[in-house]
């Protein structure tokens, strides 16, 4: 009975622990993805960081870095 309560609390203390790393990773990448981000100037929508033209004004737009 004992030794089941100990692989119980193990476990917890395991899953806890990984649902804590994957919490960090994932807001860290957040982080990150955010500063990539750009906005086009004559409609204002996001535009990823190596895109070529707005995907809602169509080509040749200009844009702007996101402020931080």
């Amino acid at each position: 009975m004992i030794m089941i309560l100990v692989i119980l609390a193990g476990l917890v203390v395991l899953t806890l622990l990984i649902l804590g790393i994957v919490f960090l990773t994932k807001r860290s990448l957040k982080k990150k993805s955010t500063s990539n981000i750009r906005y086009c100037v004559s409609c204002g929508k996001p535009i990823q960081q190596d895109a070529k033209y707005c995907t809602e004004c169509g080509p040749f737009k200009r844009f702007v870095q996101a402020r931080e």
